[in-house]
């Protein structure tokens, strides 16, 4: 299989970028000179800066997740699974106390609320209690479950920033089971301090797109795994979160185009506390293309699960 930008037009994949122009942008001598890149799009920037600071982005994650109550990454394993917690795993029913721009303090939902740069949001409320409180939601957690026995590595990448998330996501899903490989919090003050505010951004690109950065954590993880055990079949990844699963089926296909891929969405449907959730089905990057159950080609920058609707 040829994995070039012809290739993936005969495909009829909509992605609004080609290998070729890739492989310009991501070239450590364009890189490293300065040039005046344009970036087409926000997958085109954190792929530039993944490979820019690739050696950083592994460090920083072996050092993170040694910090988990239990860190283990054995040898012998092919495949990598990645969940999100709050409302993947979980049913979270946090609700955040915000206060706007007008000085007003409102709850906000965690899963739909809209939470802006103006806004004062008090995540404290995100304690470990609340975490032991949530009930797992069946489909993803079948899926953790049924992971553990396989062989494959299983890790929780969590927007979650408060220091007790390392040691109480990993006990929580130990009390229900199965154990995990390890837990990431993205927004944690140890990872802002020691990778956010330290990556090299290549010139042209001013920050890390917030939607990439789930992303860009997966692709050192698998990485890692590769060295483990210089191979890896299949990424999973289980999001609830639009963006953040638009943003990975954006960046991993540049980044590892001929590992397979597949992509787990769940929907919330109820109110005032009364949730179910459904798993869609899964969409896959395979030879090059990414597409849902029925072959039919996803566009991965326009996805939307019509979760969350805007009101």
């Amino acid at each position: 299989m040829t994995y070039n930008g012809k290739k993936l037009q005969e495909s009829g994949i909509k992605f609004s970028f080609y290998f070729a122009a890739i492989a310009v942008i991501l070239g450590s001598a364009a890189i490293s000179s300065c040039a005046p890149v344009v970036y087409k799009n926000n997958a085109e920037k954190a792929a530039a800066i993944y490979q820019y600071n690739r050696d950083m982005f592994q460090r920083v994650v072996v050092e993170l997740v040694k910090r988990n109550l239990v860190y283990s990454m054995p040898d012998g394993k092919s495949i990598l699974n990645v969940f999100d917690f709050d409302h993947t795993l979980v049913n979270t029913l946090t609700i955040v106390p915000v206060q706007n721009s007008a000085g007003e303090t409102e709850m906000r939902d965690s899963k739909c609320g809209v939470f802006t740069a103006a806004d004062k949001a008090d995540f404290s409320v995100f304690t470990r209690k609340a975490v032991y409180d949530s009930e797992p939601i069946e489909p993803a957690f079948a899926h953790l479950q049924a992971y553990s026995s396989e062989a494959s590595w299983n890790f929780v990448l969590t927007a979650r920033s408060q220091p007790h998330t390392f040691s109480s996501v990993y006990e929580y899903t130990a009390m229900h089971g199965p154990e995990l490989n390890g837990v990431i919090a993205v927004n944690s003050r140890i990872l802002i301090e020691s990778l956010w505010e330290k990556l090299r951004l290549p010139y042209g690109i001013t920050a890390v797109p917030s939607e990439m950065k789930k992303a860009l954590l997966i692709a050192a993880l698998a990485d890692l795994a590769m060295k483990k055990s210089n191979r890896l079949d299949l990424i999973r990844y289980h999001e609830d979160t639009d963006s953040l699963m638009s943003g990975a089926m954006q960046l991993l296909p540049i980044l590892f185009p001929r590992i397979k891929q597949e992509y787990y969405d769940y929907l919330r449907s109820g109110t005032d506390g009364h949730y179910t959730y459904r798993e869609l089905p899964p969409i896959r990057w395979q030879e090059g293309r990414l597409t849902a159950q029925s072959g039919e080609a996803v566009e991965a920058a326009a996805y939307s699960s019509g979760d969350c609707p805007v009101k």
